[in-house]
């Protein structure tokens, strides 16, 4: 990701993203539409651009966006916006293939509070050379941009559709779509290390050619740093340290001593995973939950009880 800016003698405008990708690059053939609205009034042409539909190769990553459709007249009352388009690229794919389609939007165009419509909620569709649906998505985890995996089961044309949740449409309604069989992680452990220090990352996802890799934090100051795809990586001063199970229950809690960082996993339902601590009268404590920040699904919860259970 880069920022652009347009400078100005007035200044800078605001920033937003550009990305810099490793894929091949397609960028969607706007095609230009013509419509009288009506054969009693007078000559009046409006112009407007038909949905994109087109062939592409792939790997590859897309570039479009949800134009406002062809003038659908008379506009319902009250109507705020102007009904969108779908977009649609077609392409070859084999038996076995596991394909990852992620879109970018949200995280291309940021919401506007005082924006109408507001922001653009892309929505995938995958089909086959038929129509029918293989898959849908309209986001990814607590992401608002989808992303769809999907195993080839036969040789054909498939073809991956992006639409607004609601049909709407605007200018800047972007989106880039990465297609292909793309690496893709779905979580990392731990995540985060000591500066300093190297720690061994294990990997789960789609079309990974390794289940581990190694971030290195020498040198690197404390604060986070991007790992593979949105995920993140902590780097801090602090010891730290693992979580060792059974630690479910107060019984159980594992002994630490602070200050320290512990790193675990909330791996099954209704697991909790308790540590044990001395504390002393005066001492403030603080205990912060880094998950969602760093792109762990994970919704916490943390709970302090005294020795006895209150």
């Amino acid at each position: 990701k880069r920022e652009l800016r347009v400078a100005t003698p007035q200044g800078l405008s605001n920033p937003l993203v550009f990305c810099v990708g490793q894929l091949p690059e397609f960028t969607e053939k706007e095609s230009i539409g013509v419509v009288q609205p009506n054969a009693n009034q007078p000559a009046q042409v409006q112009i407007s651009q038909a949905p994109t539909d087109m062939r592409i190769a792939i790997p590859a990553t897309v570039n479009g966006r949800i134009k406002p459709g062809l003038p659908r007249l008379p506009a319902r009352a009250g109507q705020q916006f102007t009904p969108g388009e779908a977009d649609r690229y077609r392409f070859q794919a084999h038996k076995g293939q596991d394909l990852v389609i992620a879109a970018s939007a949200r995280e291309l165009v940021p919401y506007l509070a005082d924006a109408v419509p507001g922001w653009f909620q892309a929505v995938l569709t995958l089909s086959d050379a038929n129509g029918n649906e293989l898959a849908y998505d309209d986001d990814y985890r607590f992401h608002p941009d989808p992303v769809i995996h999907y195993a080839v089961s036969k040789d054909g044309e498939y073809s991956i559709e992006i639409r607004d949740a609601i049909y709407r449409g605007r200018e800047d309604f972007v989106y880039r779509i990465a297609i292909g069989e793309l690496p893709f992680v779905t979580s990392a452990f731990p995540l985060g290390g000591r500066a300093g220090s190297k720690t061994t990352v294990q990997l789960t996802g789609w079309n990974l050619r390794a289940n581990k890799m190694t971030m290195d934090a020498k040198g690197k100051t404390p604060g986070v740093y991007p790992l593979v795809n949105s995920a993140a990586f902590m780097v801090d001063t602090l010891p730290e340290g693992f979580e060792k199970e059974p630690n479910n229950t107060a019984a159980a809690a594992q002994r630490v001593k602070l200050p320290i960082i512990m790193n675990g996993r909330i791996d099954q339902p209704g697991d909790w995973d308790v540590f044990r601590f001395q504390g002393r009268a005066g001492e403030a404590i603080v205990a912060e939950v880094y998950a969602r920040r760093l792109d762990s699904p994970l919704d916490s919860v943390l709970k302090l009880t005294d020795a006895k259970g209150t």
